[in-house]
C-alpha cells in the first residue's frame, strides 16, 4: 500500500535524528523545474518554524563561498537546516564534485559539535563522488509541482551504505499506520513555502542569476578578446603551417627545409599556440608534438 500524506512523517524522523544527537545530510536531486528549491526551502520551514522568512533565506545558499560562510558564521543553532542550492548548474561535473566533496567534508567536520540538516540540491546524485555519497543519510526526488493546489511530490529515500563492502541501498522510511502496520512511505507532498519566504527567496535567486550571467558574459569577452589579439604567424611560421595544410608530415617537411625533424615541431608547437591546424588530408595530420 502507498502512503499519500502531507502530515512530516519524515520530518519527525529528521527532528529524531537531531535529538539524538544524529545529523542529516540529504541530497535533493530531479529534473529542472519539478520543485527542487522549494521543497527544500519549505523543508527549512517546517523544521525551523521558530525562524523568521529573513532568517532561513540566509541560509538558502547560492554559491559553494556563501555556504562556507554562514557554516563559519557562528549564527547556526543545533537542528537548523541549510541548504546549498543548484550552484551545479554554472560548474562542470568535474568541478562541482570537487568543490561538493570539500563543502561535505566542512559538514562533517560541523557536526561534530552542531547537529545540522544539510540539503545539497544538486542536478543528479551522480554529481557527487562515489566517496562521498556514502556519507548521505537521505535522498529526496522531486517529482513534480501541482500548481493548482501548490503541492510539490517527493519521492523520500533513506540511504544505507554497507561498510564492508562500500555497497548504497536506498530503502523507504516504514511508517505505523494504526489500521495496516508498517507501511513504507515512498511520497511526501510539501505545500509551497510561504510567500514571503518564496518571494525573497525569488529575488536573492534573480540577483545571483544576473551576476552570473554578468560573469559569463566578461569571461566569454576575454576569450574572444584574446582571440583577436592573438600574434600572425611569421613567414617562416606560415611556411611551415601551408606545408602541413597540404598534408605533408614532418620528416617531408624538414628535408624539403633542410633542418631537424625536432625543429620543425618546435614551430608546429608554437604554430598551434595561434591557430588551429586542419589539415587537407586529417589521415596526415602530424601528430602534437610531444
Amino acid at each position: 500500500m502507498l502512503i499519500k500524506t502531507q502530515q512530516p512523517y519524515f520530518f519527525d524522523y529528521i527532528r529524531w535524528r537531531v535529538k539524538n544527537s544524529k545529523n542529516f545530510l540529504c541530497s535533493t536531486i530531479g529534473q529542472t523545474g519539478s520543485g527542487k528549491s522549494y521543497a527544500n526551502l519549505k523543508g527549512m520551514e517546517l523544521l525551523n518554524p521558530q525562524k523568521k522568512p529573513e532568517e532561513i533565506v540566509k541560509n538558502m545558499c547560492l554559491t559553494g563561498l556563501e555556504f562556507m560562510d554562514r557554516l563559519n558564521s557562528g549564527q547556526l543553532d543545533k537542528g537548523d537546516g541549510l541548504t546549498l542550492d543548484e550552484v551545479g548548474l554554472s560548474l562542470s561535473a568535474k568541478d562541482w564534485q570537487s568543490m561538493s566533496n570539500r563543502l561535505i567534508n566542512q559538514v562533517l567536520q560541523t557536526f561534530r559539535h552542531l547537529n545540522l540538516i544539510v540539503f545539497f540540491n544538486t542536478p543528479s546524485f551522480s554529481f557527487i563522488d562515489a566517496s562521498s555519497r556514502r556519507l548521505f543519510h537521505s535522498l529526496w526526488e522531486t517529482m513534480s509541482i501541482d500548481f493548482k493546489t501548490n503541492v510539490c511530490e517527493i519521492k523520500p529515500l533513506l540511504v544505507q551504505t554497507n561498510a564492508r563492502t562500500g555497497v548504497q541501498y536506498f530503502k523507504y522510511l516504514r511508517v505505523n499506520d494504526k489500521q495496516h502496520g508498517l507501511l513504507p512511505l515512498k511520497r511526501i507532498y510539501l505545500k509551497l513555502p510561504s510567500k514571503k519566504l518564496t518571494d525573497l527567496y525569488e529575488i536573492k535567486k534573480d540577483k545571483f542569476t544576473k551576476q552570473l550571467n554578468k560573469r559569463i558574459y566578461a569571461e566569454l569577452q576575454e576569450i574572444e578578446n584574446k582571440s583577436l589579439n592573438k600574434k600572425p604567424l611569421t613567414e617562416h611560421q606560415q611556411n611551415i603551417y601551408n606545408m602541413i595544410k597540404d598534408g605533408m608530415k614532418y620528416e617531408a617537411i624538414a628535408n624539403k627545409l633542410g633542418v631537424s625533424k625536432q625543429a620543425v615541431k618546435g614551430t608546429v608547437g608554437l604554430i598551434r599556440k595561434k591557430v588551429t591546424i586542419e589539415p587537407k588530408n586529417r589521415r596526415n595530420m602530424p601528430k602534437s608534438p610531444e
